[in-house]
């Protein structure tokens, strides 16, 4: 009977053990996770993941290192704007991040607001993008009920030889607004949610590089397309404009093409459909140090200093510097040089204490 007492106990004792253990073990497995399943990070940005519950090696990898990266120890760098997975591998199992890559919205703190890329603004609405993307659209642009009809056609003026000579020409309701080349964008955008009105923004690159961008924004107004903005107005900006959806842009700004950092330009309100400089974003400038990049677009121009306004221009009177050279600006200035092409220059102080003006002379 005693056998039979103990060999019940025994066997309750491993039925115990076989449901506990197995339990506690799921326990332990549910607790390892990865510190975040879903991330929204920013272009150019690093997040460090982690494997939380286990001191086991972990395996990490990413779907599209194009877009992100991953090192050993969980850190993530991601490059272009997409969707992405991290995955950490742990004792042949697999926790996973799903990141989303944005561009981070540049923050204006001096106006207490946001502004975006005017791409991500405009893809709210079914934008046309590249010019190449010629075709018919419809908007309803000043808020009548009616669609107005866009269209952007590729006009071919010659083709000899295989080559084609052509403009692109973007009319609205069958009248011409524009013509424009193939390194253009056109957005269709509500830039000031105060009114009923859609913007059509034309966004140009003057010489089909990063030289820097012209634009031209449309509103209608009485059955007309009337240009409320054009590039006088905005400076040839050295990328593309910030926008918020309060009537609000931003322009950031080259100091010429040879500077680093770019600097806020100006900044410009939606008025009652015309777009005026509120204010020119050149504070405290004399605090900041810049350093000259590469070169002149990219073509090997060579950058001049002269304490002399007179030689603004002139490549023979004046010192060439070289890449790197220290400074920090003053203020800007503008002055044509001998062809009359224009030459912008900066009034700077260099590093050792010398006052005078940076500039490109071009000689073609």
């Amino acid at each position: 009977m005693k056998i039979i007492k103990k060999t019940v106990l025994v066997l309750s004792i491993l039925i115990v053990i076989l449901i506990i253990i197995p339990q506690m073990q799921n326990r332990v497995e549910a607790a390892v996770k990865i510190s975040a399943t879903e991330k929204i990070m920013y272009k150019g940005y690093t997040y460090k993941l982690k494997v939380i519950g286990t001191k086991k090696k972990v395996k990490w990898s990413s779907s599209d290192k194009t877009k992100a990266v991953v090192y050993s120890n969980g850190k993530v760098y991601v490059k272009k704007n997409g969707r992405v997975t991290i995955t950490a591998k742990v004792s042949g199992k697999k926790y996973k991040c799903k990141v989303t890559v944005k561009n981070k919205p540049y923050n204006l703190k001096q106006f207490s607001t946001t502004f975006y890329d005017i791409k991500d603004v405009a893809k709210k609405i079914k934008h046309i993008g590249d010019i190449k993307n010629y075709g018919e659209y419809k908007y309803d642009l000043d808020g009548d009920r009616k669609k107005d009809t866009i269209m952007v056609k590729k006009i071919v003026t010659n083709y000899e030889e295989g080559i084609e000579d052509y403009y692109y020409s973007i009319t609205v309701n069958d009248k011409e607004i524009e013509r424009v080349d193939s390194f253009s964008n056109i957005y269709i955008l509500d830039l000031d949610k105060s009114d009923k009105t859609l913007e059509l923004i034309v966004e140009t690159e003057p010489y089909g590089d990063s030289a820097g961008y012209c634009y031209s924004i449309y509103q209608k107004k009485n059955n007309k397309m009337k240009k409320i903005a054009d590039t006088t107005k905005l400076d040839y900006p050295a990328e593309p404009i910030k926008v918020n959806q309060k009537g609000k842009i931003v322009v950031r700004d080259y100091i010429e093409n040879i500077f680093s950092p770019y600097i806020v330009g100006k900044y410009y309100e939606l008025n009652d459909g015309n777009l005026i400089k509120i204010k020119t974003l050149l504070k405290n400038v004399s605090k900041l140090n810049f350093k000259m990049i590469k070169t002149y677009g990219g073509i090997g121009e060579p950058v001049y200093f002269t304490t002399n306004k007179n030689n603004i221009g002139k490549s023979n009177k004046s010192q060439e510097v070289k890449k790197g050279t220290k400074f920090t600006l003053l203020s800007m200035s503008f002055k044509p040089d001998t062809d009359g092409q224009g030459c912008r220059a900066c009034k700077v102080r260099l590093s050792n204490r010398k006052v005078g003006y940076l500039y490109v002379f071009s000689s073609y």
